[in-house]
């Protein structure tokens, strides 16, 4: 299945709608607490990663004179019935394609977003 920057807008607009909706169930905005490695994190953020997905760019050098390492971290979370899929009543092949047809698209254009490293 063939990935298009159409099809990774509507995705992100799809996420931008999944967070809206999980931000309008938020009644308390305060600190999430301290326990369960939610220090420095709201309810509000904790309910907007539920609904949307993760993510992380970094550079790295691992010395000094080295080029920088550039990883990119996507991280998504759907709630899967293990029952369900033993039974059979729940199928995750169009998920399972849906990321790799997000993998493809990001590795498709990451030289045209990194640009030229060699300049």
């Amino acid at each position: 299945m063939p990935f298009s920057d159409a099809g990774l807008v509507e995705l992100l607009h799809e996420t931008a709608l999944a967070v809206r909706a999980a931000l309008e169930d938020v009644d308390d905005w305060g600190p999430a607490g301290l326990d369960g490695g939610h220090r420095g994190q709201h309810l509000s953020d904790l309910a907007a990663d539920a609904a949307a997905l993760e993510v992380s760019a970094i550079d790295s050098f691992p010395s000094v004179t080295d080029a920088p390492e550039r990883s990119l971290a996507i991280v998504s979370r759907i709630e899967v019935s293990l029952a369900r899929v033993f039974l059979g009543q729940e199928q995750l092949c169009d998920v399972l394609d849906q990321c790799l047809a997000v993998s493809r698209y990001l590795l498709e254009n990451a030289e045209t977003w990194l640009g030229d490293r060699e300049a």
